[in-house]
């Protein structure tokens, strides 16, 4: 494996691909690659392939069915990359630090039941508090009403 290519030779190559008959991609094309900068840090190949799109748009008058073809063909390789990049991307992962807070439920202070399952709800943490309206119509547990029925 050689060296590393560089951005000058990254461009020249781009420029030899598409063709450049009028001048107009070796006047914008570093500006192009100025623009697209930032996708290097997303994977290196997508600032090559976003440049070379916008290459491509730029003699799109000029070579019609050529360019249509090449830009069909850039634009599948850039979703194919972006989609490799975002599947090699780990998951956000933190530690909760927002939970709600513990009353009693004959509180003053208990907030109102709702008639929605709440995934937050203190009674899924194996709160002593348990909610008397049980989860999926399943039997109470709140102590006070088990012993009413027995």
């Amino acid at each position: 494996m050689g060296a590393p290519i560089t951005d000058a030779e990254q461009q020249a190559l781009i420029i030899a691909q598409i063709g450049d008959e009028q001048s107009v991609l070796a006047t914008n094309i570093p500006q192009l690659w100025q623009q697209w900068s930032g996708k290097a840090l997303v994977h290196p190949e997508l600032q090559v392939l976003y440049v070379t799109r916008d290459c491509i748009r730029l003699v799109l008058p000029n070579y019609r069915n050529k360019a249509v073809t090449m830009l069909t063909s850039i634009q599948a390789e850039i979703v194919r990359v972006e989609a490799k990049a975002r599947s090699t991307r780990g998951g956000a992962i933190a530690q909760l630090t927002t939970v709600t807070g513990s009353v009693p439920p004959d509180s003053p202070n208990a907030p109102a039941p709702s008639p929605y399952i709440d995934a937050n709800d203190p009674m899924y943490r194996g709160d002593p508090y348990v909610s008397s309206n049980p989860p999926f119509g399943g039997p109470s547990t709140d102590i006070a009403e088990s012993e009413a029925l027995v």
